[in-house]
């Protein structure tokens, strides 16, 4: 039996600290049918039998998203060297790998998708999936995200296991809530496009990403409440971003 073996560059940064390389090893898989998106017909292998496989067949093949995630790809050739993707609370992967699929395309494989998710067994399933589709420019980080260092739990009472919401916690919780800008900058210079789908927290995510954001060149945040569209557009207006589509809660903004 063969074994596949995959190096998952994750730099972790907590302070001081500096996590190395994530090393994650899968035996044999006997992958079903490829799974396709409808929209462009972009194809992804799955394992034979996963917990996560009917909720990543529904999402990958047609989640609502489409229109948003075919206006993400477009952008990818206009990348600079180097310009990586930041997916902020990838849930299963369906968008960040469809990404990582779309940049393998065009032969980009300098660019890296950054996928972010609190949830271990999530995490796992998209180093499997990335493993099996041969995805070297996938890098994943087992972290909540928001404005200060701290430590959360999820709340995994809702039926829809993409909207489980991070709680923080004022002992050690699950997982490290970290800023992106702790994550990101000291390795991932710079952004091409920032991803930020996490229920509710995208203004609280954006507060941690202040040094990031200088430069990023795109950014697709999802909008909830009233009060939430006014504070996150003043600050990327502060950023000097301006928007340039939306499409039912999503909106795309480009620095100018």
């Amino acid at each position: 039996m063969s074994i596949l073996l995959t190096l998952f560059i994750v730099d972790f940064c907590h302070g001081d600290e500096i996590f190395g390389a994530k090393i994650e090893r899968f035996g044999d898989e006997t992958v079903e049918n490829e799974v396709v998106k409808k929209v462009d017909g972009t194809k992804i292998k799955i394992p034979e039998n996963h917990k996560w496989n009917d909720d990543f067949k529904k999402r990958f093949e047609e989640s609502g998203k489409e229109k948003e995630n075919l206006k993400m790809a477009s952008l990818l050739p206009d990348f600079l060297k180097n310009h990586h993707v930041i997916d902020a609370g990838s849930h299963l992967g369906d968008t960040g790998l469809y990404l990582a699929l779309k940049a393998r395309e065009l032969g980009r494989d300098d660019i890296k998708v950054i996928m972010i998710d609190p949830d271990k067994s999530k995490i796992e399933y998209i180093n499997l999936l990335a493993d099996i589709n041969g995805l070297t420019n996938v890098v994943t980080m087992k972290y909540g995200l928001g404005m200060i260092h701290s430590y959360g739990s999820l709340d995994r009472s809702g039926r829809n296991e993409g909207a489980w919401k991070v709680k923080t916690d004022s002992n050690e919780g699950e997982f490290i809530i970290e800023r992106l800008d702790a994550l990101i900058t000291r390795r991932y210079h710079q952004v091409g496009l920032m991803h930020i789908v996490v229920e509710g927290m995208e203004h609280q995510v954006l507060l941690g990403a202040d040094r990031l954001l200088n430069t990023t060149r795109y950014v697709m945040v999802d909008l909830n409440s009233l009060e939430d569209r006014t504070k996150e557009r003043e600050l990327l207006g502060d950023h000097l971003f301006k928007k340039i589509e939306s499409s039912g809660s999503s909106e795309l903004y480009r620095r100018i």
